[in-house]
């Protein structure tokens, strides 16, 4: 993704700049008021520094920064931006989402909640009982469950622990989800960027908000 890609891809709902001076390389996504105005309350920078050449991505709030990944490169940096984006201000739960996180919070057992999982999403993405890389993991621990995600690095990502059955599939089902979403905005990018593995887990995670 270059800038020209950004700009063209989210400026019909955002303010997307640039800036350039002092070594440094800035850009500044706000998503538009009513008036078409930048709500500058929330958004995102991107600030590459060129002697260091790095890329940090920082959420803004206000007055305060946040920094959520550091890039090598400006493109993967680009496109994390434009996926921050997405999860924080496009990303809704639909009427199905909820009609399915309702059942989930009636289950009695494991299996009543693997079976509402396959009916949504592909088995690739989540595991039961066993950790399985580039998956969503339910773990059991006696009465209790924890959930991670497993990159396909082998990094373990905490996402709940020691919670009841339904809580944990509950858990599970959100992320299942984001995965799902995720892998649809950044199929259209991936074969352009050539990225490594561990650029696409990055983009991923921040997706995930992990």
């Amino acid at each position: 993704m270059k800038f020209v890609d950004l700009k063209n891809t989210m400026s019909d709902k955002y303010s997307v700049k640039k800036r350039e001076g002092n070594g440094e390389t800035v850009i500044l996504l706000y998503p538009n008021n009513p008036d078409g105005s930048p709500n500058l309350d929330g958004g995102y920078h991107l600030v590459g520094n060129h002697a260091e050449k790095e890329w940090k991505l920082y959420e803004t709030q206000r007055d305060k920064k946040f920094l959520k990944a550091v890039f090598p490169r400006e493109e993967p940096g680009l496109l994390g931006l434009y996926l921050a984006v997405k999860k924080v201000y496009e990303h809704k739960q639909s009427d199905f989402d909820r009609e399915m996180k309702n059942k989930l919070r009636n289950i009695n057992q494991p299996g009543e909640g693997i079976d509402l999982l396959e009916q949504q999403f592909d088995q690739n993405l989540f595991s039961f009982n066993k950790e399985t890389k580039g998956a969503i993991n339910i773990i059991q621990e006696g009465t209790e469950f924890s959930v991670c995600y497993i990159s396909t690095l082998g990094e373990s990502v905490p996402i709940t622990k020691n919670r009841p059955l339904q809580s944990a599939f509950s858990a599970a089902y959100n992320y299942c989800q984001l995965l799902t979403v995720f892998s649809d905005l950044f199929e259209e990018w991936k074969e352009r960027l050539q990225l490594s593995l561990a650029e696409e887990e990055k983009l991923k995670r921040i997706f995930m908000g992990k």
